[in-house]
Parts: structure tokens; C-alpha cells; sequence
């Protein structure tokens, strides 16, 4: 049995199997590998900055088995469009733990994750999403407590 040059990862064998039965290219994980370099650079960023909250780019690799690692872990997910947030609310994040990011959301998109879902956690990065998420706010009955970031270009 012969495994990747640094003895990590599938069998050569294993992956040369699965080639030859799938088109390629074509993306092989290890949730084992993927979860262990997760831990470190989590351990080693609380280490440092012990009240940071990390958040996972759900963009960078929406797979379920994933995210539900990651969260079980203690990341939140970051959301950047409305397939991001499915994906981050079926691997079972909640609104906690859902920062949203970007600026494609739509007035209903920002009413059904905060007013719904309980998201309290965004990244505006123009004027236009700061207009239109003080608006969705100021229809909010009550007062409402959201952590902004704001990202200047």
C-alpha cells in the first residue's frame, strides 16, 4: 500500500481507483486531515487572541461533512450570499453563529436572517448595504443589537 509522499492522505492505490471511475479532475478530502488543521490554527490563533470568535469562509468549501466538523469545533460560519447561509443552516448553524458578508444581500435576504434566524453578525462594505441594513433595522419593532465590521477598500 503506497500513500502520498509525506505518508499522509488516501492510498495511491485508492486514488488511482477512484480516477478511473470518476471524471477529472476531481476533489478527494480528508475530513480527518481538513479537521486537524482546523484545531491547529485554531488553537494557535486563541492562543494569542484568546476572545477572538472565528469564522469559516463557507465559500471557500460548502461541503456538510465540513462544516459540521467545524462547527462542532467551535467556528461560526461566514456567509457570503444566500447559498452560503443554506449551506451553513444545513450543516446546523444558527443565526449566533452566522456572520454574513458581502454585498449581494437583498432587503428580504437581511429581514428573513435577522428578524428569522437571529443573525446579528454582518460586514458592510458600501454605502449602499449600510443604507439598506439601517432600514431593514429601523423596521425592526423595538431596538435590535447587531456587531457590524466594516470593510473600507
Amino acid at each position: 500500500m503506497s500513500f502520498l509522499p509525506d505518508g499522509s492522505g488516501a492510498p495511491l492505490e485508492e486514488m488511482r481507483d477512484l480516477a478511473g471511475r470518476w471524471p477529472t479532475p476531481f476533489y478527494l478530502y480528508s475530513h480527518a486531515l481538513a479537521q486537524a488543521d482546523a484545531d491547529e490554527l485554531r488553537a494557535g490563533i486563541l492562543t494569542n487572541l484568546p476572545k477572538a470568535e472565528l469564522f469559516y469562509s463557507v465559500k471557500t468549501n460548502p461541503l456538510l461533512p465540513l462544516l459540521r466538523g467545524l462547527l462542532a469545533a467551535g467556528w461560526g460560519m461566514e456567509a457570503v450570499g444566500k447559498d452560503n447561509l443554506s449551506a451553513a443552516l444545513a450543516a446546523g448553524a444558527t443565526g449566533e453563529r452566522i456572520l454574513m458578508n458581502g454585498a449581494a444581500w437583498s432587503r428580504k435576504e437581511l429581514e428573513r436572517a435577522l428578524f428569522q434566524l437571529g443573525v446579528r453578525r454582518l460586514t458592510v462594505d458600501s454605502l449602499a448595504m449600510a443604507e439598506l441594513l439601517g432600514s431593514v433595522l429601523k423596521s425592526l419593532p423595538g431596538s435590535s443589537c447587531i456587531d457590524l465590521a466594516i470593510r473600507i477598500h
